[in-house]
């Protein structure tokens, strides 16, 4: 052990071990005025104890003497007598001391070490281990339900139980407690199937969640994670544009409910994704050209009519891949939705056999194929048009 400095005087070594024996911590003995001007770590002093043969022990100041005076303690014991909780009479307490804080094991050692004073025992709320009570717990956790719902349902409300609580008495029960790790055992093979499915159509973890199926399983991240990992499917690293475009997803994009971002995922899924592009045709309903009669004086118009469907599609196609302008892109898909309405409405009228349905129909076709025609014309012939190589001479 190294002997340096002033410190290691005697008098200031015998000034050390008295003040240390007599009850003062380390931390006032370091504040004492002729120790303090020397300036001494507290590893210092407590070499200075070890060499003395006094042993310092590492507990630290923990009480204040303005928390400890018979004023607060008589403050602490009589709210308690009043029937006050342990919280609001540390709150209380805190707010007499000017900002002093404190914990509510202080106030618990207070009103133990003045046990002989303390008139007041608080009644014992009903048992949460009983029968009756127990078995309702086990059976909420075994239908499915997460401890924090259990914990928090309207009848253990009065109890206010804490999580362990509950795991205690399902455990004494002998119901084995799934935990994180094993949160599958609460989803039915069938059910876990359904989630992948799901994914695999293109529903987001939060659609999952509120899915009424799947909702009632109370269905956490970690759980769908788990199940689409145990069925080989990935979900980190994955982006979105390489799931497919489920019916719930084109419908809010039908109805303008997403927003660009969700947008563009989807065209750029189109863009890198043949199998999508067939089935977004299909749901533009262009095939429906093919199935209008070419017969009698209409019969050249029903086939250009069929030729302009399989020209859009091409169009679609063509478009979704080379385009940069994520509202074009929109504007050819939902053109090509309204002609497919068109076609549907003129098949209707068609099978009817209503003649002015029939008028009505072919007028709706007519004006869809104007707007498709000036949008390609925009597209395509306009910028070609203008477009100029010249001689070098």
């Amino acid at each position: 052990m190294r002997k340096k400095g002033k410190i290691w005087g005697d008098k200031y070594q015998s000034l050390i071990v008295s003040s240390y024996q007599g009850g003062m911590f380390i931390s006032e003995i370091m504040s004492l005025p002729e120790i303090a001007e020397l300036s001494p770590s507290e590893y210092t002093i407590r070499n200075i104890l070890k060499a003395n043969n006094v042993k310092a022990n590492w507990k630290k100041k923990k009480r204040r003497p303005e928390f400890w005076s018979d004023r607060t303690v008589d403050l602490i014991i009589d709210l308690r007598n009043e029937g006050k909780s342990i919280r609001a009479i540390l709150d209380i307490a805190n707010k007499s001391l000017g900002g002093g804080k404190t914990s509510k094991s202080t106030i618990v050692r207070v009103l133990e070490s003045n046990a002989d004073r303390v008139s007041f025992k608080p009644t014992r709320k009903r048992d949460i281990w009983k029968p009756r009570i127990a078995n309702k717990i086990v059976e909420m956790y075994e239908s499915g339900m997460l401890i924090n719902d259990i914990r928090c349902s309207e009848l253990l409300r009065e109890f206010k139980p804490s999580g362990y609580v509950i795991r205690d008495i399902l455990k004494k029960h002998g119901v084995k407690l799934t935990w994180k790790k094993g949160e599958l055992r609460r989803w039915p093979e069938e059910l876990q199937r359904k989630v992948v499915d799901f994914y695999r159509s293109g529903m987001k973890f939060s659609d999952l969640q509120s899915h009424p199926e799947l909702k009632p399983y109370s269905p956490t991240n970690y759980a769908i994670r788990k199940i689409l990992k145990k069925y080989g499917v990935k979900t980190k690293g994955e982006t979105r544009y390489k799931q497919p475009i489920s019916e719930e997803r084109f419908r809010a994009y039908r109805k303008g409910r997403l927003s660009l971002r969700e947008e563009s995922i989807i065209h750029k899924h189109l863009a890198v994704n043949q199998g999508g592009r067939e089935r977004m045709i299909k749901r533009m309903r262009l095939d429906l050209a093919d199935s209008i009669p070419a017969e009698g004086r209409r019969s050249e118009t029903v086939k250009a009519l069929q030729q302009n469907a399989r020209r859009w599609a091409e169009f679609f196609s063509w478009g979704v891949q080379n385009l940069s302008d994520e509202k074009l892109k929109k504007e050819i898909i939902k053109l090509g939705m309204e002609f497919g309405t068109t076609l549907k409405s003129l098949k209707s009228a068609l099978r009817q056999g209503d003649t002015s349905k029939k008028r009505q129909a072919w007028n709706r076709v007519a004006g869809c194929s104007v707007r498709m025609s000036e949008l390609f014309f925009e597209v395509l012939k306009k910028p070609a048009g203008s477009f100029e190589i010249q001689a070098i001479c």
